[in-house]
């Protein structure tokens, strides 16, 4: 007989970022970097959303902010956010997802939960929206994303970030506002979308950062597939 198949329609998915690639992977040796010599806007562009690119630029206000203290407050946010998506991916087992299709964000303060939860989006984001172009993404590819390219090669998350990144794959420090960040630091949460607002379906993340690393955990509910016994996936058959 069979051993028996878990009991409860869950998917549980994990993983890990070293936070230095990070700052190697969208940062020069220049301590200030300016657009023209980051690769930051067309990185963000790549692993967060429209949305989610406004919630950085709301929490760190300009460039000035994301290269303060030698690149780690920002390193830091984009490895856990990189790290919660690619665990959401590992858990969601029922649908093939990309990064661009799993939003991290943070329980509105009203909420009875705290801390953060991801979207697990029923379309695809589009980030090359007409309102992208406050965050320095409008228009075709630049010469900024050529370097990104060039910046990335070698890489151990290259691959990686290529491959999720296409449809179709399984403290404030100053206040000057800067190209690619938004004009209105004030808006709401989720980029102007309220919470009851939101399309998608939530999952459980957790994300934990100990000295160069950042890593994230997802517990995502499964659905019913072909082959389930009276429909339900904590029943499926071997």
């Amino acid at each position: 007989m069979p051993p028996k198949p878990f009991p409860l329609p869950f998917g549980i998915g994990t993983d890990i970022i070293r936070i230095s690639r990070i700052c190697d992977i969208i940062a020069k040796d220049s301590p200030l970097p300016s657009r023209n010599s980051t690769s930051l806007l067309p990185f963000l562009r790549r692993v967060l959303t429209q949305r989610e690119q406004t919630d950085f630029w709301r929490r760190f206000k300009n460039e000035a902010t994301v290269w303060s203290d030698k690149k780690k407050p920002a390193a830091e946010y984009l490895a856990g956010r990189w790290a919660a998506k690619e665990a959401v991916i590992k858990a969601v087992r029922y649908r093939p997802l990309t990064l661009l299709q799993v939003e991290i964000h943070r329980y509105p303060p009203v909420h009875e939960r705290s801390g953060v939860f991801a979207l697990i989006l029923d379309q695809p984001a589009d980030t090359m929206s007409a309102k992208t172009s406050q965050l320095g993404g409008h228009g075709p590819p630049s010469s900024s994303d050529a370097r990104l390219e060039d910046r990335m090669a070698g890489h151990p998350l290259a691959d990686n970030l290529q491959e999720r990144s296409q449809p179709g794959d399984s403290e404030e420090i100053g206040s000057q506002q800067t190209a690619g960040a938004p004009s209105d630091p004030a808006d709401p949460l989720y980029g102007g979308v309220p919470y009851d607002q939101l399309e998608g379906q939530i999952a459980r993340i957790s994300i934990s950062h100990d000295g160069d690393y950042a890593t994230a955990f997802c517990l995502a509910h499964d659905v019913p597939m072909e082959g389930d016994v009276g429909g339900e996936a904590a029943a499926r058959m071997p």
